[in-house]
């Protein structure tokens, strides 16, 4: 005696399932951006980008540590607010941007997108990080251009005053 049930309904479902995490874990772990999770003030996951943009060699050395440590001082303050505020839902997500330190010790111009959510269960940020360094750079080269260009154009306006003047 025994007893047939057709499960293929529920094996198609495993598969896909299975497709399913393996296109997002490929998607999430090749970002070009830094994609973190924070949870009871630690690093619950990290992609290899955000190792990678802290300087480390692989995610799997930042799981577990205390994030605040890879925070300028002269910004923890202000970033240790914001995550407070989230976490505690005064503010659905925020976008902010620190000076954070790498591994070695030298600097980086980070931008972070940071939203409340729930993670195994628990309150957690999720969020992206990016290397804008390069990008103020050009912000400030552009600056710079732009008052040279200022300066050589009043410097032009003079010389025609002062030509105009001359032949007056």
């Amino acid at each position: 005696v025994g007893t047939l049930r057709d499960i293929s309904r529920r094996k198609q479902a495993e598969r896909e399932l299975v497709d399913s995490e393996a296109r997002f874990r490929g998607l999430v772990e090749q970002s070009i951006a830094g994609i973190y999770i924070i949870q009871d003030g630690k690093l619950a996951y990290v992609n290899p980008r955000f190792a990678q943009i802290l300087g480390y060699d692989c995610a799997e050395d930042l799981i577990g540590r205390d994030g605040v440590e890879a925070i300028a001082e002269k910004d923890r303050a202000r970033v240790l607010e914001t995550r407070r505020q989230l976490i505690e839902g005064e503010a659905q997500s925020a976008n902010y941007t620190f000076a954070a330190l790498k591994k070695d010790g030298a600097s980086v111009e980070v931008g972070i997108h940071g939203t409340r959510a729930t993670y195994r269960g628990r309150p957690a940020l999720i969020g992206l990080i990016q290397d804008i360094s390069e990008k103020l750079r050009a912000e400030e080269e552009i600056r710079r251009y732009v008052e040279q260009l200022k300066t050589a154009f009043m410097s032009t306006v003079e010389v025609a005053t002062i030509i105009s003047e001359m032949r007056d």
